[in-house]
């Protein structure tokens, strides 16, 4: 069967991940973060994306973004992967392809999930800072929001400035979205569906969509269609081929 086409709308949020080949680790110290950060800010200077918000786990990475034309998602992605490839690569003598061949998104109704999953990938990098020593600043977006740090690279979502009506409302806010977290359900919840290449959303929203792009948005029912009784075949016969139906009476 063949594969869908990757699910992408312009000027809707993003979230993408991508890990290292067969789930190897690819970021193994502070260097190597900083390095992606690097690759991050020369690409948003390069591809039509705002970029939202990053992560950096010890064998992959994830961000929140928008595309705003045709073809800008893939081109930043390949840009990160082609200038860290070459980075890893070189200092670790090895050759070959870095990550798993497809990196894998999932498209969100901002409105309902733009909060959580920005929670959710603050908690991911956490994990980083511990297993490979890094500082916070270079594995998560989380300090920019917090008020610690100015990236560059980040574009905020009109989100974050419905959180307040200053910067330091704003950074409060979200400081105390972190602080609260995400509930147990919730963040098994995320953690199965973020990266499966659907929408997650509501159905009014996903209606939406489907007016923006022929691909299929939700997943189709595990097993084999119903299949029709021999009532309905037969009066399909008759309205198709009545001339045939008369024959087999």
């Amino acid at each position: 069967m063949a594969r869908l086409a990757r699910l992408t709308v312009n000027h809707q949020l993003h979230y993408v991940c991508q890990t290292g080949h067969n789930g190897t680790a690819v970021f193994l110290d502070a260097h190597d973060c900083q390095t992606f950060l690097d690759a991050l800010r020369q690409a948003s200077s390069l591809w039509a994306v705002d970029l939202h918000a990053f992560s950096i786990v010890t064998n992959g990475y994830a961000l929140l973004l928008t595309p705003k034309q045709d073809g800008a998602l893939s081109g930043f992605i390949q840009a990160i992967g082609r200038y860290y490839s070459r980075h890893f690569n070189r200092r670790y003598s090895r050759t070959g392809s870095l990550w798993n061949s497809r990196f894998r998104t999932t498209l969100l109704e901002a409105s309902q999930w733009c909060d959580d999953v920005s929670v959710w990938m603050a908690y991911q990098s956490n994990q980083t800072v511990h297993q490979v020593g890094c500082a916070l600043e270079i594995v998560s977006s989380t300090p920019h929001y917090t008020g610690t740090l100015q990236e560059r690279c980040l574009t905020p979502h009109p989100r974050w400035w419905a959180m307040g009506n200053t910067p330091f409302e704003r950074e409060s806010a979200f400081a105390q979205c972190l602080a609260v977290g995400l509930t147990v359900e919730k963040s098994a919840y995320l953690s199965s569906q973020l990266g499966c290449a659907w929408v997650l959303g509501s159905e009014k929203f996903i209606d939406f969509l489907s007016t923006q792009t022929s691909r299929r948005l939700r997943k189709n029912r595990p097993g084999r269609p119903k299949a029709a009784s021999k009532g309905s075949i037969q009066s399909t016969l008759r309205l198709m081929c009545p001339q045939y139906c008369e024959t087999i009476k």
